[in-house]
């Protein structure tokens, strides 16, 4: 009866597995999610209250940006496996219990092999019903030594998403200083922009009444309007140069698409000292301490340790176990007893296999070599490329600075000659137009000078502000930012400087 029943859960259980068919999800539960999602995108996050500085802005964008969560969740991640890896070093420890019943005897005869007779009566040694339970304790050398290697290995692994998170800092606070500086620029000039426009429609229409009017030349009325088309189409190209800025902006602090916020748009004046460091010195400070080659390195560290466990998967494996046995089974003389042992096992296939695997494991060694040459060629080139960026840029802002100053003195003058009818309405437009586009080109090589100044830092590979709390409040983390990650380009450098000379004995 019982074997019945048995077969018959079996059957049935089978017929559920192989019935199992992909389940879509409801619109429904695809609707449910999505608003979940966006209600969870910017939860538990400070409003905002004033307007928002440079160093703010990158205190929410290093405290709420989701792609750096991923990162540091990933550090997290890699912890945790770390952790679990820990245990399996530990011996193997397992409680086991159970419970038997029969519906008959387990009865049985023997055989008499050297007469070959056959013992008529039948025995039994065990009970129908039988309770047993079972401790055992094992551990195994060779599991002990593979697990000791797999731990380095996921301790490298740890070290590897932290080199990422440091990547995603370095670039994130980059893109929030150029974003900073672009949607700052638009949100100065905005207004002004608009009302330029509007007073550039009117002329252009005044323009076009003449013309038909025949008050002035027609030619000269048609260079006149062509002018004024021409101030309308900067206008627009202008603004939407920089529309997305603020976008842009929003989605790395985290924002949802929409919010208002205002920006700090006081003109900076202040610059970033050159860094007038020997190359060589800089290559040398870049090449130790960029995420892609400290990676690299973890990376190669990791496949020395897979060689080790290569070789310590074709020894032999010696297992030895302890164990305490209880058993209800009344036809026993010892229901309780203690057991020990030791086992040797050896894969020949391991053996094996073991040229073909180090034969590989030397090839990626080898791969991940040219990795780090072709990576320290990237890397140093684009630090002189940076220092060259820095320098134009430099350059740039200076022309531009010189630009602006000159277009002031001749926008001053023509508005004196307007008040005194000796120029036109529309010249006037075309001169104060030119002074939006030189603020405009001003603040854009500004923030292109501040861009090459973040990709010199990042190309550098200097270290994050690691001391920061991303568990502080975006007033407690700006303010540590603007004494830290701001500080002088030298100051940062030297202390790389110190950090990596060798110590004297």
């Amino acid at each position: 009866m019982l074997f019945k029943v048995g077969v018959s859960v079996v059957l049935v259980a089978g017929l559920v597995g192989c019935s199992l068919r992909p389940s879509p999800g409801s619109n429904l539960a695809f609707q449910r999610n999505a608003q979940a999602n966006i209600l969870r995108m910017t939860a538990d996050q400070e409003p905002i209250s004033g307007s928002i500085s440079l160093e703010a802005a990158m205190a929410r964008a290093l405290k709420y940006n989701l792609d750096l969560r991923v990162k540091r969740d990933q550090v997290m991640l890699a912890n945790a496996k770390l952790n679990l890896q820990h245990y399996s070093m530990l011996p193997t420890a397992v409680i086991e219990a159970g419970y038997v019943r029969r519906n008959n005897d387990n009865a049985s005869t023997s055989l008499d092999l050297l007469s070959n007779t056959r013992d008529a009566s039948f025995s039994t040694s065990q009970d129908r019903r039988q309770r047993s339970s079972d401790i055992s304790i094992s551990w195994d050398i060779l599991d002990f030594g593979l697990s000791y290697v797999r731990a380095k290995q996921a301790a490298d692994d740890v070290l590897i998403s932290r080199e990422a998170w440091r990547k995603e800092v370095h670039q994130l606070l980059e893109d929030v200083r150029v974003e900073y500086w672009r949607a700052s620029t638009y949100q100065r000039l905005i207004d002004r922009l608009h009302k330029l426009k509007k007073r550039t429609d009117a002329a252009i229409a005044n323009s076009e009444r003449l013309s038909k009017e025949n008050q002035l030349n027609r030619l000269t009325v048609l260079n006149s309007e062509r002018e004024l088309i021409k101030v309308k189409q900067a206008i627009n190209d202008l603004e939407q140069n920089l529309l997305s800025a603020k976008a842009e902006l929003a989605r790395l602090m985290n924002l949802k698409p929409g919010t208002d916020f205002t920006l700090d748009v006081t003109r900076a004046t202040s610059r970033p000292n050159a860094l007038d460091l020997p190359l060589d010195e800089l290559l040398e400070i870049a090449v130790a301490q960029r995420p892609e080659l400290r990676r690299n390195w973890y990376e190669q560290r990791i496949n020395v340790q897979e060689a080790k466990a290569q070789v310590l998967s074709i020894l032999p494996s010696l297992r030895g176990y302890v164990s305490h046995s209880d058993s209800s089974n009344s036809f026993l003389a010892n229901g309780s007893w203690m057991s020990a042992g030791a086992a040797v096992s050896w894969s020949l296939i391991k053996a094996f296999e073991y040229p073909a695997k180090a034969k590989a494991n030397e090839a990626r060694q080898q791969i991940l070599e040219r990795q780090a040459l072709a990576l320290s060629m990237a890397v140093v080139t684009q630090v002189y490329l940076s220092l060259l960026q820095h320098d134009y840029f430099t350059e740039k802002l200076d022309l531009a600075d010189k630009h602006l100053s000159v277009q002031k003195r001749i926008t001053r003058q023509m508005r004196m000659e307007a008040r005194a009818k000796r120029v036109s309405e529309q010249e006037l437009i075309l001169e104060e137009m030119n002074e939006l586009i030189a603020e405009a080109k001003y603040d854009i090589s500004f923030a292109e000078m501040q861009k090459a100044y973040g990709g010199l830092i990042s190309s550098l590979g200097l270290e994050d502000p690691v001391s920061l709390d991303r568990r502080a409040d975006v007033k407690t983390l700006s303010s540590a930012i603007e004494s830290e990650w701001n500080a002088d380009l030298h100051s940062r450098v030297n202390v790389v400087r110190k950090a990596q000379r060798p110590a004297k004995h």
